[in-house]
C-alpha cells in the first residue's frame, strides 16, 4: 500500500458537516434505533444518540460518516445525491442499497467497495 492510499481510508474534509454529530449522522441515512441496535450489536434499550452515547454506537456512526464522506466528495458535496446512492440499490452490490448493507453490518465491505471505486475514477488523494 502506498502512502496516499493510505490516506485514501478518509475524506479530504466532513463534506457533510458531520462533526460527531450522531443523531445527524443516524438521521442523514434514516437509522432508527432498531438499525442502529442491530448494527452495534447491543440491545434495543441501551442504544442512546446522546450523552453518554454507547461506544459501539460511535464507533459505527463514526464509520458511516467516513463512508459517506468519501460518498459526497466524489458528488461534489451535493448532500441529495450522496443520501439517493445510499437509498438506491446497487447492482455492483448485488442490487443490495449501500445503506442496507450498513444496517447488516457490512461496514468494512463496503467501506472498500467505495475506496476501490473512487481510485477507479481516479478520485483517490494521490
Amino acid at each position: 500500500m502506498s502512502t496516499a492510499q493510505l490516506f485514501d481510508t478518509v475524506a479530504n474534509r466532513d463534506v457533510l458537516g458531520f462533526a460527531d454529530n450522531y443523531k445527524k449522522i443516524a438521521a442523514f441515512l434514516d437509522l432508527d434505533y432498531n438499525d442502529l441496535s442491530k448494527m452495534a450489536q447491543i440491545r434495543r434499550q441501551k442504544v442512546r444518540l446522546d450523552d453518554p452515547i454507547p461506544s459501539e454506537i460511535s464507533e459505527r456512526l463514526r464509520e458511516i460518516a467516513i463512508i459517506a464522506n468519501l460518498v459526497a466528495e466524489f458528488f461534489e458535496g451535493d448532500a441529495n445525491r450522496t443520501a439517493a446512492w445510499f437509498h438506491a440499490n446497487n447492482p455492483s452490490l448485488g442490487n443490495v442499497k449501500p445503506r442496507d448493507m450498513l444496517r447488516l453490518g457490512r461496514f468494512h465491505k463496503l467501506h472498500q467497495f467505495v475506496r476501490e471505486a473512487r481510485e477507479e475514477a481516479g478520485w483517490g488523494h494521490a
